[in-house]
């Protein structure tokens, strides 16, 4: 016969492992949720915006996939908010704040925060120091250098030293990288002027056009 003192014990012990098995089998469905949507989102670039009804149906997924705060979780719920339409941007806005706040070391959610207050017209200080963060914590990041041309470049006649400092080296970076995407960047942002500056010194694009058009902007500018 158990005693009662064992039977005491194996309790609670039972109970702990019912909650490790509980919490893996919620991480394995978030991870699968979150496989699902990011791979469902990777195709909205193409023009293939699903309706309301499967966005719906993303968001109510990622809200039960996890039962505890997740900043992977967050920042999928907010890019989903942001891609549903300006309505849901305030809402967006809320779960990428939350994100940060369980991981404030992503650049990438610190250059998506940006994107969001840059559509809401939320560009001030706070805004700057969003790009600044996002730089310093992802100078070599792809998307976050392509984020800071197409907000900062925006915003440039607007921001102040550090801000501008900031997006000239993610430009400078992305010449090094992939030098055709920054310079259309900048252009329409009506700041090629910027990329320019490290066209054929850091750039390995060799195209004429782009040569012509860089020495005619630098005798303009």
């Amino acid at each position: 016969m158990v005693s009662r003192a064992r039977l005491l014990v194996a309790i609670p012990a039972l109970v702990v492992l019912a909650m490790m098995s509980a919490q893996t089998i919620g991480l394995a469905k978030a991870g699968s949720v979150m496989h699902d949507v990011s791979k469902a989102m990777d195709g909205w670039t193409a023009g293939k915006v699903p309706g309301v009804q499967a966005i719906a149906q993303m968001r109510s997924d990622l809200q039960r996939s996890t039962f505890a705060a997740d900043a992977d979780i967050e920042e999928l719920l907010g890019l989903v908010e942001a891609r549903s339409g300006t309505e849901y941007l305030d809402e967006a806005r809320v779960h990428l704040v939350s994100a940060l706040s369980l991981r404030p070391g992503s650049p990438y959610t610190w250059a998506n925060l940006a994107r969001i207050d840059y559509r809401l017209g939320l560009t001030g200080k706070d805004f700057e120091r969003k790009l600044v963060l996002a730089e310093e914590l992802g100078p070599y990041e792809p998307d976050v250098q392509r984020a800071e041309a197409y907000l900062g470049l925006a915003m440039w006649g607007e921001m102040g030293p550090e801000a501008r400092a900031a997006v000239e080296r993610s430009v400078a970076a992305g010449m090094r990288r992939k030098p055709l995407e920054m310079l259309q960047i900048a252009q329409r942002r009506g700041r090629l002027a910027v990329a320019c500056r490290y066209f054929g010194r850091h750039s390995r694009l060799s195209d004429p056009k782009w040569s012509q058009t860089c020495q005619s902007t630098e005798v303009t500018s």
